[in-house]
């Protein structure tokens, strides 16, 4: 019997080649300017076929994929074939698809060859000599000077358009796009209006998503919804986001879908939800969001007892997680809750049985009306010289350095003058002290009907804060450890 030949190993063929197609974002690009997948797909593989190479994958980010940035999932692909041996050469229809950002596209293609693959561009000539990598170098170093050149020109559009109080970019929801123009989407828009002025009236944000979801026919995420509630294109503007100039909010010819007062109302009410946890928007206790630790002045929280969990008592989260609190102690909640009920009549006695409180209270509030009406028009003022300030800065009156200073200097004002708006319109709504007094009575006598979260809003209405602090002594009452009490009239 002849003895067998030993068969040497078949090598891997060479030559595996990938496709790697990506479309920038479009911007209203078409014809010659723009090369779409297909037309790039049938460039690279006549430069696969006359370079002798065969085609086993094509890998694409042509949905709007900017070349700017690398964390895209086709390189990841692409690294991973490579990686696992399954790819020899990617090809490109010319080097810009790798990237318009010099420094990564050149670290892309250095990765290629450390790891036995190479580049194929079916527009440029790429050669393995130094020369030939000089030339990859300049083109790669043209194509980011192209990205910057057309993403300034856009960003220069943008900017006349904003100025023009154009909108740019897909309707929101609400508009439909017609002619270039936003015009009130008959259908949603009623359902926007409607949502913003549930918010400013207080309802609850799942009611509102329930509402506003009924109306589009799909479900609409809480995230989603507080999105729209701060976007200022409902209320007739127009957002403009500047290198040079930060964020302008610019007057819009688009129509509005909500007044300024429910605007302002809508903003005031997010500032405040923005601050507190999800528990005190759902209160599951009467005193959901009104104790703080007079220590650190932050929100109390409130546990059952480790030993009967029977027992509600309150804690500082401070004390507890980060230990940079000294705490309040485990004072008992029901404890806690008698001291502020308590102090409440006491409240309501001084004003029923004080006409000097009374006056005090219905003179503050007759001080803020006249302090409300003033504000407004130092804030109208400020928000016209904002205007006026990102005009002349685009007709070249005002220069960059000049302009950013002035521009901080109006924000902040603006900034200070809204939260001192905000709270002298609090104390303009005060209502007269014996309206307070009818309040208060009529509350205890519903608390032992009413459910606690009834409770909660009730006390809310007439109760801004409490302190408690920490005893001071051995079983020291809850209600002597209670303070800075901050009534809401």
């Amino acid at each position: 019997m002849p003895p067998r030949r030993r068969l040497n190993p078949v090598p891997t063929q060479r030559g595996r080649t990938v496709l790697y197609v990506r479309v920038s974002a479009l911007m209203g690009r078409s014809g010659d300017d723009f090369h779409s997948p297909a037309v790039q797909i049938d460039a690279m593989r006549r430069a696969v076929t006359n370079a002798g190479l065969r085609e086993v994958a094509v890998i694409d980010d042509d949905i709007d994929v900017s070349g700017r940035g690398f964390d895209r999932k086709g390189l990841d692909r692409i690294r991973a074939m490579v990686t696992a041996g399954e790819a020899d050469v990617v090809a490109v229809h010319e080097l810009s698809r790798v990237g318009r950002n010099l420094s990564e596209a050149l670290e892309f293609i250095r990765w290629l060859r450390k790891h036995g693959a190479s580049i194929l561009s079916a527009q440029e000539e790429i050669r393995d000599t130094p020369e030939g990598q000089f030339m990859v170098g300049m083109w790669l170093n043209m194509a980011e000077l192209y990205g910057n050149q057309m993403a300034r020109r856009w960003a220069q559009i943008l900017e006349r358009r904003a100025r023009l109080g154009k909108p740019h970019g897909h309707a929101p929801q609400g508009y439909l796009r017609v002619d270039g123009n936003y015009v009130i989407d008959p259908e949603l828009g009623p359902a926007i209006t409607a949502m913003f002025t549930s918010y400013a009236n207080g309802d609850f944000v799942g009611d509102i998503a329930d509402a506003f979801a009924a109306a589009r026919g799909r479900p609409v995420h809480r995230v989603s919804l507080k999105r729209m509630l701060r976007n200022p294109i409902y209320v007739g503007r127009v957002v403009l986001n500047s290198k040079t100039g930060g964020t302008m909010n610019l007057p819009g010819v688009q129509p509005p879908l909500v007044d300024q007062t429910t605007w302002d109302r809508v903003q005031r009410r997010m500032g405040e939800d923005r601050i507190l946890p999800p528990r005190f928007l759902a209160p599951r206790h009467e005193l959901t969001g009104l104790a703080l630790c007079w220590h650190c002045t932050h929100h109390l929280q409130v546990k059952y007892d480790n030993n009967r969990h029977s027992t509600l008592r309150y804690y500082c989260p401070q004390q507890v997680h980060s230990r940079s609190c000294q705490g309040v102690g485990t004072p008992r909640y029901d404890g806690v809750l008698g001291g502020v009920l308590d102090e409440v009549r006491a409240y309501a006695a001084r004003l029923r049985g004080n006409p000097a409180a009374r006056a005090a209270l219905q003179a503050r509030a007759a001080r803020a009306v006249v302090d409300v009406k003033q504000m407004e028009r130092d804030l109208a003022r400020t928000r016209e010289a904002l205007t006026k300030l990102a005009e002349g800065w685009a007709r070249g009156m005002v220069p960059d350095g000049t302009y950013q200073e002035t521009l901080d200097r109006l924000r902040a004002t603006e900034q200070q003058q809204s939260g001192r708006l905000s709270a002298a319109k609090v104390q303009s709504e005060a209502p007269d002290p014996g309206e307070v007094v009818i309040l208060v009575d009529r509350m205890f006598d519903l608390w032992p009907d009413m459910e606690k979260d009834d409770r909660n809003r009730v006390l809310k209405s007439v109760l801004t804060s409490f302190t408690v602090r920490r005893g001071q002594r051995w079983r020291e009452p809850e209600d002597e450890r209670l303070g800075d009490f901050v009534f809401r009239w």
